[in-house]
């Protein structure tokens, strides 16, 4: 089994206002999405 090739621990404050935390986890998804886009899926494991 290969190993990732970088490990990410991220840590989103559950007690800030709703609307903080969607923001923070949306931009942390669309991060990981434009790091990955256009890498073969065989990459991305």
């Amino acid at each position: 089994m290969e190993e990732m090739q970088s490990e990410a621990i991220y840590v989103v404050d559950g007690s800030l206002p709703m609307e903080t935390v969607e923001e923070q986890l949306r931009e942390l998804a669309t991060n990981c999405i434009q790091e990955c886009n256009g890498k073969p899926l065989t990459n991305l494991a």
